[in-house]
């Protein structure tokens, strides 16, 4: 599921292959963007679960969401999917490149009021900014009322950019928060280390391989036969034990724009 690490690991990919490459195809939902075409890329970035390619002046921003994903062709390749069907296409003389089924997909121009408004509207990238543990503490406070479930403050791109609904989960187990704990029932101490573990697990999982969030031991886990090979506490565990108490994983759909979500409840006591 495309994280904040996903699209970080997805522009170094697209960024060591493009940024220096002229383009010869630059479509952007069938419209092409001639101010791109024959100029060389100039970045690709990401800013939580936003990827940015940048060239000619022009700036295309996809948001990959639940159903959207990269494709890369040498040139000249069959594709697994029809050209027509790319939201997203930038070619180089090497690579064709394609972005399918994206939640989101905008051509801003580089450097514009509206880029800038954009990237202020996030919250701060947890994997790039050092600071972003406080400011999304401090951002979580004014932006949201006292009530407001914690399930819903962890997915909230204004507050922090990159919390997904992997991440939401296994950092709710971590710090043994039910998901409907109200944001006012958690002090500014415990708040920021919610966050610093957020920045903490998404940096490491940068690298390749699974997602994880626990070590491959037994070590973590007071239960003699935990599972040593899940990376995972809690995601997609539903009706498993818990590999601290083993108590069975519980699975509801909560929040306001409701998302699957996984918690132990007897680590995790209702608020």
């Amino acid at each position: 599921m495309p994280e904040g690490d996903t699209i970080h690991k997805l522009a170094a990919l697209l960024g060591g292959e493009l940024e220096g490459e002229t383009l010869t195809q630059a479509r952007v939902e069938g419209q092409v963007l001639r101010e791109m075409l024959d100029q060389p890329v100039a970045d690709v970035f990401a800013h939580g679960k936003h990827l940015f390619v940048v060239a000619g002046g022009l700036a295309v921003r996809s948001h990959l969401g639940l159903t959207g994903d990269w494709h890369r062709y040498r040139a000249g390749a069959a594709w697994q999917r029809p050209n027509w069907q790319a939201a997203v296409w930038l070619a180089t003389a090497q690579c064709d490149y394609a972005c399918f089924r994206p939640m989101q997909v905008e051509v801003l121009r580089a450097g514009s009021a509206r880029l800038r408004a954009l990237l202020q509207r996030l919250g701060p990238d947890l994997i790039d900014v050092d600071e972003a543990p406080a400011e999304a503490a401090a951002r979580a406070r004014a932006q949201h009322a006292p009530a407001a479930p914690l399930c819903d403050v962890l997915l909230d791109q204004q507050v922090a950019a990159g919390i997904g609904n992997v991440y939401k989960n296994e950092l709710l187990f971590g710090a043994g928060l039910h998901p409907l704990t109200p944001l006012g029932a958690v002090d500014d101490a415990r708040l920021v280390a919610l966050f610093a573990q957020a920045t903490t697990w998404l940096r490491a999982n940068l690298g390749p391989g699974l997602r994880q969030t626990r070590a491959a031991t037994l070590a973590d886990s007071a239960m003699p036969d935990a599972d040593s090979a899940a990376t995972l506490w809690v995601y997609g565990r539903a009706g498993e034990p818990c590999l601290r108490c083993g108590a069975r994983v519980a699975y509801a759909r909560h929040g306001r724009r409701p998302r699957g979500t996984y918690w132990c409840p007897a680590c995790q006591p209702a608020p």
